[in-house]
């Protein structure tokens, strides 16, 4: 399964943490800021980062989107996914 994950912050890092194992492709990681972003994406071995979820959503190849972003951008996140 190829993961979209929305969000670079502690709780991203427990997502991950919880995932480790399993059968997944860290496809895009998807930010507010382009550098932290990248930096995160680097250190887990995402294929790509972006701060347009749009972008990330145009991928096929992406199966799931993980929201890992603050709580008040979830709706807007999740209705875009």
């Amino acid at each position: 399964m190829n993961i979209c994950l929305v969000g670079y912050g502690s709780i991203a890092r427990s997502h991950l943490e919880a995932l480790r194992g399993e059968d997944i492709t860290l496809g895009w990681v998807v930010g507010r800021l382009l550098e932290p972003s990248e930096a995160f994406a680097t250190e887990f071995g995402f294929a790509r980062s972006s701060i347009d979820l749009s972008e990330a959503l145009g991928d096929p190849a992406v199966d799931a989107v993980l929201i890992t972003s603050p709580s008040d951008l979830h709706a807007d996140q999740t209705e875009l996914a």
